[in-house]
């Protein structure tokens, strides 16, 4: 039973679609396994409505890098609307480094970003956007919730497995 709904579970992962009946069941088979009980609560509230899939997080990063670049420029001392314009036409005129660039700025951290979101390195992405402050960091912060999220629910169903098979296993 607990296999059944685990790849049940895991095929619905597969697109971002609600996954109420899934994670509904998983817990309902799950219920007198203390690990796997412990497992299921530390799944983020937000996978009941859907976790955005890799492909998605890499189709939507390449918005997001954009307008953490112009928000980069927007000078601290007038963040209104000329700031902005100005931030905008200052990331239009710049060399947009990429790949995996040394330094400390925003324009190289979006790249290192970048890089590893194009590879399928979520967690190397995160890693990178995680210090990112200032306007920069709200700009980011909505992929980088869905990335994290994406992050658990993949690292919680490699423990579901790892104790299935255990299941499994012991079974024999």
């Amino acid at each position: 039973k607990v296999s059944a709904a685990l790849l049940a579970f895991e095929l619905a992962l597969q697109t971002s679609l609600p996954l109420q009946k899934e994670l509904s069941v998983l817990k309902k088979v799950t219920k007198d396994d203390p690990v796997l009980d412990a497992v299921l609560s530390t799944l983020p509230p937000a996978v009941d409505e859907g976790v955005p899939t890799l492909s998605e997080l890499q189709v939507r990063f390449p918005t997001v890098q954009a307008a953490a670049r112009e928000a980069a420029f927007v000078p601290e001392s007038s963040p209104g609307m000329l700031g902005h314009l100005f931030g905008s036409v200052l990331a239009a005129v710049t060399i947009k480094p990429r790949g995996l660039v040394e330094g400390g700025g925003a324009d190289e951290v979006l790249a290192r970003a970048a890089y590893h979101v194009e590879r399928g390195d979520l967690a190397g992405a995160v890693v990178e956007l995680e210090n990112v402050g200032g306007l920069v960091g709200k700009t980011v912060k909505s992929w980088l919730g869905d990335a994290k999220g994406r992050l658990v629910v993949e690292q919680a169903v490699r423990a579901m497995n790892a104790r299935s098979a255990l299941l499994n296993a012991s079974m024999v």
